[in-house]
Order: structure tokens, then C-alpha cells, then sequence
């Protein structure tokens, strides 16, 4: 087994700025503990679990894709209300 590299200082970094995280429901390699982890790095970290799915999701999947447009959208709405201050 290989190990696998510590990234929770560059996460972070994150911390300030809105994050989707989209995860395969059958993921073996991005365990919900460690979703739960991050969680409490990046209390706004938006999650989302793909059903049926291993890593990666591929976004093609309506829910996945229906998540990911909202959360741009409500993403750039906040930047372009922030701007106009």
C-alpha cells in the first residue's frame, strides 16, 4: 500500500473560499470519515455523494451535474453582490 500524503495544511488554505466536494457514494480512496474531517476544517465545505458511484464521479450524472450549477451559481451571484459594494 502506498502512503498517502497528509494534505490537511494546504486544505487549509481553503478555508475562506467556497468548496464543492462531489464524492462517489463507492469511493475507496476519499473515505466519508475523511470527508467528515474536512468538514470540520471548512465548515462551509459543500458536499455532495454521488449514488452508485466510485472515484471519480464524472459529472455527467444529472444530480451531480444539477449540484455543480448551483453551487457555481450561487458562488458567482455572492462574488457579483460583493463586487458591486
Amino acid at each position: 500500500h502506498a502512503v498517502v500524503p497528509d494534505f490537511t495544511d494546504v486544505f487549509k488554505c481553503l478555508a475562506q473560499k467556497p468548496v464543492l466536494l462531489v464524492r462517489g457514494e463507492t469511493s475507496d480512496l476519499l473515505a466519508r470519515e475523511t470527508v467528515k474531517a474536512m468538514a470540520a476544517i471548512h465548515p462551509r465545505l459543500a458536499v455532495f455523494e454521488v449514488a452508485n458511484i466510485g472515484h471519480v464521479p464524472f459529472l455527467s450524472e444529472p444530480e451531480a451535474w444539477r449540484t455543480l450549477a448551483s453551487f457555481l451559481t450561487r458562488v458567482f451571484s455572492k462574488e457579483r453582490s460583493n463586487a458591486k459594494l
